[in-house]
């Protein structure tokens, strides 16, 4: 057993610490400056800085900022002090951001004044002569430029808001809602309207609040709201042509022809009043809409007693056809608002609807195909 056992000898060494050579790790962060020989000076002060900068709103949420870092010193002069970036910038430290993008850091040596003190000559310690002077400091300035990412804006407020704009302005003007007076069409833009309002509010919680300038996104809700009010007041020309025609009235050629509109032929139908009467034959067309038209007349016999029996005979005639009308209205719907549809001033009506669809259309499609396309 003693064979496997060893014996260590331990020897001890006294040395002095001035022969030691030791590095100090942390000598750079403690002391406030290294001097080299060759007169640089380096100050290094880790610490995490919290700059404030002015934030413009007007392009929101396509905006992109500017912020600056300012370095320099409020005691010493550029003949003292001169400062150098030692680098450009590092982003090894750098955390990628939700909300913001860096596009780029720059740094700017630059200089700048301001009002210093010279401390003169001083009697006794007690009394100095000190003097206002302008004083030029050496800066380093850090520009730090950030660009906002738009796509939680545009898919959460900036297109929901198109679709219901788009929506509201086909059922104002879709071909379906032409029968009838159409009120709903002011109910449904109402509707509308306060959907804009309330979709408001929302965009007014994520947008920075500022008094300077209107924002981008806050500029198109409104656009958006102005259109669909604009559109509902516009149904209002189109109900009155409608309900002209829904009153028996034709309107000009000339009219029809600036609609792009061609008048309807006429039936080829031909009515003449009784030949026993004291007036000579006169021929009528009868139109699609029921209306006569006077082919040709001959000249009316004076005889005044006679004309007054045949008023009469003719009022009772037009309350006789008033009749029939009333008994085509409940046999027979489907002829009678064909007959109704061929107006001239409902044709009219809806080529109104189509050009006022067309136009909002467009309207409201093209501000948010701008705001995609800068996104």
């Amino acid at each position: 057993m003693c064979g496997l056992c060893r014996r260590v000898a331990l020897y001890f060494f006294t040395v002095r610490a001035s022969r030691l050579q030791r590095e100090d790790l942390l000598s750079a962060v403690r002391a406030p400056a290294l001097i080299y020989p060759n007169g640089t000076v380096e100050a290094s002060h880790p610490a995490v800085y919290t700059v404030s900068c002015e934030i413009n709103i007007k392009r929101f949420p396509l905006d992109d900022q500017r912020c600056a870092l300012e370095i320099a010193s409020w005691t010493y002069g550029k003949e003292k002090i001169r400062l150098h970036a030692h680098t450009e910038h590092s982003l090894e430290h750098y955390t990628d951001n939700e909300e913001w993008r860096l596009l780029k850091v720059s740094v700017v040596e630059d200089e700048y004044e301001h009002e210093g003190i010279n401390v003169g000559s001083c009697w006794k310690y007690t009394i100095c002569i000190r003097a206002l002077y302008l004083l030029q400091v050496s800066e380093l300035r850090y520009d730090v430029s950030v660009k906002r990412r738009p796509l939680f804006y545009m898919v959460t407020l900036t297109f929901p808001s198109y679709v219901m704009c788009a929506i509201s302005v086909v059922g104002l003007f879709a071909r379906f809602s032409t029968t009838g007076e159409r009120e709903e069409r002011f109910t449904l833009g109402v509707t509308a309207i306060l959907t804009m309002a309330v979709l408001s509010l929302v965009v007014s919680e994520k947008v920075p609040h500022s008094s300077t300038h209107v924002p981008l996104l806050v500029a198109y809700f409104l656009f958006n709201m102005i259109s669909v009010s604009v559109a509902a007041m516009t149904t209002g020309i189109v109900m009155k042509v409608h309900r002209m025609g829904r009153h028996g009235k034709e309107p000009e050629e000339w009219l029809l022809r600036l609609f792009c509109l061609r008048p309807m032929k006429v039936r080829q139908g031909i009515y003449t009043v009784n030949a026993d009467s004291p007036f000579h034959s006169s021929s009528y067309l009868k139109g699609l809409n029921g209306e006569l038209r006077k082919c040709e007349s001959q000249p009316v016999s004076e005889k005044i007693p006679v004309l007054e029996s045949y008023i009469h005979k003719l009022a009772r005639t037009c309350e006789n056809i008033q009749d029939e009308i009333d008994d085509i209205d409940v046999d027979d719907p489907t002829a009678f608002r064909r007959r109704r549809e061929a107006n001239g001033y409902v044709r009219i009506s809806e080529r109104l609807d189509l050009i006022f669809m067309t136009f909002f259309i467009t309207l409201v499609t093209i501000p948010v195909i701008v705001l995609f396309y800068l996104s």
